[in-house]
């Protein structure tokens, strides 16, 4: 008798590893996620783009199979419904809708959340599933740069020196606000002929000057930033 039991406690054993195996091997899709904000940069820009005040970003997404005979294959999910969701509430849902441009509300340093629900069909397993995938999007300020092409806050007597503005992360084009330039507080216009451009000349030797430059867009209440310089003439 006890070896029958064995044999049945063995047997049981053995289903319910299989099973779990089963649950283990039916892996759930992956969620692929880009995000990009519409803002501005500077061509030679390589660094990471941020989403500011009353810009927009576009979210899109795939999901890529993880089960055979389709691993590693994009999933269909023309005739799903997706479901959009921005700081917990619903925005919009709707089949196939894999990409989306959300207008930022936030202000520089909070986070946007996104969560995206899918609900699809797996042909290989006849069965309905239900996928769930969530991102955060840092928000960030308008930056404003004054730079020069040898960085540092020390100049010869009598010497020229071209300073840029180098605006970043702008809702809109930098070439539509009004850009101000100062020297000690007083204001100056650039003679290159490119706005963000200006060519100043040092004094005496021991003497410091203050640059500062502003960037204002009419139109837009957040499109503006400054920047400040203090230079030494050593």
């Amino acid at each position: 008798m006890s070896r029958i039991y064995t044999f049945l406690l063995c047997g049981v054993m053995i289903g319910v590893l299989f099973t779990i195996a089963s649950f283990a091997y039916a892996a759930g899709p992956q969620f692929v996620v880009s995000w990009k904000p519409q803002v501005y940069a500077p061509v030679w820009y390589e660094g990471k783009l941020f989403p500011v005040k009353e810009s927009s970003v576009r979210v899109s997404f795939e999901m890529i199979d993880q089960n055979s005979p389709n691993a590693g294959k994009v999933i269909d999910v023309s005739d799903s419904e997706v479901r959009w969701y921005v700081g917990g509430e619903l925005v919009r849902k709707g089949n196939g809708l894999q990409s989306l441009v959300i207008k930022n509300n936030l202000y520089s340093g909070d986070v946007m959340d996104v969560r995206i629900s899918v609900d699809f069909f797996d042909s290989q397993t006849g069965e309905q599933y239900f996928a769930d995938k969530y991102i955060s999007i840092p928000i960030m300020d308008r930056k404003l740069s004054l730079v020069r092409r040898w960085m540092d806050s020390t100049l010869a007597p009598h010497a020229q020196s071209t300073w840029y503005a180098v605006p970043l992360f702008f809702s809109s084009a930098p070439q539509s606000s009004t850009i101000t330039w100062t020297v000690n507080g007083q204001v100056v216009q650039p003679i290159s002929g490119n706005p963000f451009a200006l060519t100043i000349q040092s004094g005496d030797g021991g003497q410091s000057a203050d640059i500062e430059v502003s960037l204002k867009n009419p139109a837009s209440l957040w499109d503006n930033a400054s920047a400040y310089q203090r230079i030494y003439v050593k």
